[in-house]
């Protein structure tokens, strides 16, 4: 039998006597798809949040380059974005963000957390700003990565600053693995640092800001790989300095303290809900992408971690924000069908497109899979298998903004054997009483054309793209 828990989670909501509060909005359904379902809920959210998405981007991160990784430096950047711009830009490629590295700070737990400086003897010693300056004589946006909502109270820059930060009930600074400490959002000195903080790094040129950790901003336990809303001990910590202040509407106007400080036009890619879920629901309405799965690697299992939650949460992309699955990789060490097979996914789910090979040395026929799978078409693309199987094996894109009906069907074996395919056109979203013709993306040719079921067949980790017309 199927149950439902509705639960309120602000934490330490606190009432005064003779007051009251108005709690959240449930939203209860029925669909006989209940894929429309979902995509009603995302379409409820952004409705009432007033959701308007800044245009999706697509660029590079430094964080898994095979050459120059971490925080790459001042030469290697400035080459692979010179490389970008006249290779990549012209398909889509808008932006170069530097991961984390570049920061000065103690190491303690975690990254380095003094973000307002480069570390001297580190890969930018000439500091962020001529980088940022160069990066966007190409056209493109130069990114940064930082955590906005936590530092580390052990460090000696915040001995005399100890109030900054929240306590758990035994007193003790609330500090989590990886995260740090989490600061108090509430309180007024806190909030005067982040605004500092962020016109700062705006002020270099940034008008990328990856942040991560924002988990950290609900003063919650760090909860790394997670998929659900597992305890993580929610209010169990001494008030905020604004005693009336839940967890989550102190980290919801952290979000939107950056925002005020540095305006409209700086693209919000949040990272990540895997470390916490409470960065899932805390964060819609005030970023423009969101990490939604953990950190993602070139190896065939690794590679698909973004697929996995992209799926899940399929509905919410280009919805509530731009779902990030993390960066894809076509370097020559990944087999090129592979290459193919995570790089048509995203094209196909038109998710966050994000690469981090070292793009000066990549062979012509990997940029090529890269020019041919960056532009993002903006239509709305739905699993079609969607509770048949763990990982959707059809995705289906429909389009017809240009005055003519426009079908795409993608294609993925996620296993390593030999398979067939089969569905019929009607379910594939596709009309039945018509014969569509297909065009193969990878193969350059026509292929048999589908009318009533359909029978594909798939070599083990592979996909085919689809391009249909009906006659």
């Amino acid at each position: 039998r199927v149950a439902f828990r509705a639960q309120i989670d602000y934490g330490a909501l606190r009432i005064p006597a003779g007051k009251s509060a108005v709690l959240e909005t449930l939203l209860v359904g029925g669909f006989d798809d209940a894929r429309l379902g979902e995509e009603a809920f995302a379409d409820a959210l952004a409705k009432q949040y007033a959701i308007q998405l800044r245009p999706q981007v697509n660029g590079y991160c430094t964080w898994y380059s095979d050459r120059r990784g971490g925080a790459g430096d001042e030469k290697s950047i400035l080459e692979l974005s010179e490389v970008a711009a006249r290779d990549l830009k012209p398909y889509g490629f808008s932006f170069v963000q530097i991961d984390d590295k570049w920061q000065d700070g103690g190491e303690y737990n975690g990254p380095r957390r003094g973000f307002d400086r480069v570390k001297p003897n580190g890969p930018y010693p000439g500091g962020m700003k001529p980088v940022a300056d160069r990066i966007k004589e190409l056209g493109l946006t130069a990114g940064i990565w930082f955590l906005p909502f936590a530092r580390n109270h052990q460090d000696p820059e915040y001995q005399d600053r100890q109030h900054w930060f929240m306590k758990r009930l035994d007193g003790k600074p609330y500090e989590t693995a990886w995260g740090g400490t989490s600061l108090d959002l509430t309180h007024p000195e806190v909030r005067e640092h982040i605004t500092r903080l962020v016109k700062l790094i705006q002020s270099w040129g940034y008008d990328y800001f990856k942040m991560d950790g924002l988990w950290t901003g609900t003063c919650t336990e760090q909860i790394y790989v997670n998929d659900g809303y597992r305890d993580d001990k929610i209010g169990t910590h001494q008030p905020f300095h604004d005693r009336s202040a839940t967890n989550i509407e102190a980290y919801r106007s952290g979000l939107k303290l950056i925002r005020e400080a540095v305006g409209p036009d700086v693209f919000f890619s949040g990272c990540n809900v895997s470390q916490n879920m409470r960065s899932l629901g805390g964060s819609i309405g005030l970023v423009d992408s969101m990490r939604i799965g953990p950190d993602n690697g070139r190896e065939w299992k690794s590679l698909i971690v973004g697929p996995v939650r992209g799926t899940r949460l399929y509905f919410l992309h280009g919805r509530v924000w731009w779902n990030d699955p993390d960066p894809s990789y076509v370097r020559a060490s990944v087999p090129l069908h592979h290459a193919r097979f995570i790089t048509s996914w995203v094209a196909v789910s038109g998710t966050f497109n994000l690469n981090s090979d070292w793009i000066p040395d990549l062979p012509p026929e990997r940029i090529d899979v890269m020019r041919r799978t960056m532009p993002a078409h903006g239509a709305q693309a739905r699993p079609v298998d969607y509770f048949d199987t763990p990982m959707p094996r059809i995705w289906h894109v429909s389009d017809a903004r240009s005055g003519v009906d426009r079908h795409v069907l993608g294609l993925f074996n996620w296993e390593s054997t030999d398979t067939v395919i089969s569905d019929s056109a009607a379910r594939a979203g596709l009309d039945p009483a018509k014969t569509w013709h297909a065009f193969d993306f990878w193969d350059n040719r026509l292929v048999s054309s589908i009318s009533g079921d359909f029978n594909i067949d798939m070599p083990g980790q592979s996909c085919r793209v689809l391009a249909l017309r009906a006659s």
